[in-house]
């Protein structure tokens, strides 16, 4: 939302058509009508209308509700470029991979949920070809015709603060002397901004300093306080007012329900199956073996099973063996399956433009009986 990579914004947290005036002078390139989702680009792709993906940083196949659209839209490209840093399902079948760095090898900025910006420093020199992300587009933009003109991250960071209005007067400048980082927008937390160290320590950790690397001091933090609220102002505030959500959104649809329809709920589990956990050795013994439907104990009982027993669970999508397990804080009438677990799961089970996806869940060898969920 920051960056513009969501359709129908451009970066800096604002709309296309109230952001389109400032990007286009300070940046030269503004699309035309927003872009597609993530669904929507899966769908073209399917469709045909999308001829080439690029996958950054993301594998569709075990991160996209939907994985009969993934598949599909994955064989129906012609081209399939992949930037990732580990070898996934989405590589295996790629044209082109582009190695890309991962955290603890890149310079730059990170932005946690406060919307703190600070500074990231390189601690493990890359192997390899691998680079940061940034770097990749601007070699592969340089081959296609177009310098943008970058050769350190400081100079995307500065970018970013003359395009991206939520970012305004944050610049590689000021992130260098900000004792605790920046949170964006600047005009509204100039009070929180600290160009110093506290309690006359020069040490940068001291007081509980978010910034882990070591800023460079102003001699004045009061002083040059005063003068950025004097002097910057103008290049603090944000050129466009940055986009507020109204707190207003529609209901969805609702779907019928009937005596024995379960609710099928699904979402990420603390340890699955991210390479950043499978691939880390403290963390791999976490992930539990194999991913169960999670019931309450009545509808289970319904069922007529004990838990691990392997039941039958069919949606319009596909037909699964899952195990099965009750749990007393699940409510009557509600179904769980993990979604960030490798091998089948909920992405075989939902249709992504369905409402619901109705699941029937039985007994294996049943013919008949069951029970009904719904997601």
């Amino acid at each position: 939302l920051d960056l513009g990579l969501t359709p129908g914004f451009l970066p800096g947290r604002v709309t296309l058509d109230a952001g389109r005036e400032h990007v286009a002078a300070t940046w030269g390139l503004v699309p035309d009508r927003p872009g597609l989702d993530a669904a929507g680009i899966l769908a073209a792709a399917a469709d045909g209308r999308i001829r080439a993906l690029i996958l950054l940083g993301v594998d569709p196949l075990t991160e996209f509700p939907d994985r009969t659209l993934v598949r599909a839209a994955l064989e129906r490209v012609e081209r399939l470029i992949v930037v990732a840093a580990f070898p996934d399902a989405a590589t295996q079948g790629a044209d082109v991979v582009l190695p890309s760095t991962v955290w603890g090898e890149q310079l730059g900025t990170t932005s946690n949920l406060e919307g703190r910006v600070t500074r990231l420093g390189r601690a493990v020199t890359p192997v390899g070809q691998t680079m940061e992300s940034w770097r990749i587009a601007s070699e592969l933009a340089e081959r296609l015709g177009t310098d943008f003109g970058f050769d350190t991250a400081e100079q995307v960071a500065d970018e970013i603060a003359m395009v991206a209005s939520a970012f305004a007067g944050i610049d590689s400048a000021r992130l260098r002397t900000a004792r605790d980082g920046i949170v964006a927008p600047l005009m509204e937390h100039l009070d929180d901004l600290l160009a110093g160290v506290a309690n006359g320590s020069d040490h940068p950790a001291a007081g509980v300093s978010w910034e882990p690397i070591r800023p460079r001091l102003a001699e004045d933090p009061a002083t040059a306080l005063a003068e950025l609220r004097a002097l910057d102002v103008a290049r603090v505030r944000p050129p466009v007012p940055l986009h507020v959500w109204s707190g207003v959104a529609d209901a969805p649809l609702a779907a019928s329900v009937d005596a024995y329809s379960l609710r099928l709920v699904t979402g990420h589990t603390l340890y699955g199956s991210e390479l950043a956990v499978t691939e880390t050795p403290g963390l791999a013994g976490l992930v539990e073996p194999e991913v169960c439907l999670v019931v309450s104990v009545r509808d289970r009982d319904r069922v007529g099973v004990a838990d691990g027993a392997r039941v039958r669970v069919t949606s319009p999508r596909t037909t699964l063996e899952l195990p099965v397990r009750a749990s007393r804080t699940i409510p009557q009438g509600v179904a769980f399956l993990a979604f960030n677990r490798a091998g089948v799961g909920a992405a075989e089970l939902i249709d992504a433009t369905a409402v619901v996806t109705d699941l029937r869940v039985e007994t294996l060898g049943a013919e008949t009986s069951g029970v009904e969920a719904r997601s």
